[in-house]
C-alpha cells in the first residue's frame, strides 16, 4: 500500500470511530427531557441516529470503491481505456448524492437541537453535542455548494448554447 492509500485508511476509522461514538451519544440522549417542547418531543432522535449510521455506511462504501479503483481497475484493463477515466468518478459521486439529498434534513434536526436544548441540561453535556453542530454546519454547507453549483452550471450550459447558436447564425 502507498502512503495516500494509508491515510485514507487511518481516516477512516477516526470518522467511524467519532460516528460510532456520536451514536451512543444520541442513544443516551434519546429520552433526555431537554428536548420536550409543549410536551411534544422538538428533536428527531431516530433520524439523526441513521444519519450517523448512514455517514458510516456511505464511508466504507467510499473506502471499498477508493480501494477497488486503486487496485483492480488501475492495474488490470477491467474496463476499456475510454471509460477508465470517466467510471470511477461517476461511481464515486453516486454516495455524494445520496448524502446531500439526506444533508438537509440532517441540517434541520441538527438546529431543531441547538435552538431546543437548555445549557444547564446534564443529559446533553457533552463535547458530542458540538460535533453534532458542526455535522450540521457542514451539511448546510453541502447543500448549498451543490445548490450553487447546479445553479452557475445550468446558467453556463444556457449562456454556452445561446453563444454556439449565435456564432452559427453570424458564420450563415
Amino acid at each position: 500500500m502507498d502512503n495516500s492509500t494509508i491515510f485514507v485508511v487511518i481516516f477512516y476509522f477516526i470518522c467511524v470511530y467519532i460516528f460510532l461514538h456520536t451514536y451512543y451519544y444520541l442513544v443516551e440522549i434519546d429520552n433526555c427531557p431537554c428536548f420536550e417542547k409543549d410536551g411534544k418531543y422538538a428533536v428527531n432522535i431516530d433520524f439523526m441516529k441513521f444519519f450517523q449510521v448512514l455517514e458510516i455506511f456511505i464511508l466504507t462504501v467510499f473506502l471499498s470503491l477508493f480501494l477497488f479503483i486503486k487496485t483492480k481497475i488501475n492495474s488490470k484493463d477491467i474496463i476499456p481505456d475510454k471509460f477508465k477515466e470517466n467510471v470511477p468518478k461517476i461511481v464515486l459521486l453516486v454516495p455524494v448524492f445520496v448524502m446531500l439529498v439526506i444533508s438537509g434534513f440532517m441540517t434541520y434536526n441538527v438546529m431543531n437541537v441547538y435552538f431546543n436544548i437548555k445549557e444547564d441540561c446534564k443529559c446533553t453535556d457533552s463535547w458530542y453535542r458540538y460535533f453534532l453542530y458542526y455535522e450540521g454546519i457542514v451539511s448546510l454547507i453541502s447543500v448549498f455548494r451543490v445548490v450553487v453549483s447546479f445553479i452557475l452550471l445550468t446558467i453556463l450550459f444556457i449562456v454556452a448554447t445561446l453563444s454556439i447558436k449565435t456564432v452559427k447564425s453570424i458564420k450563415k
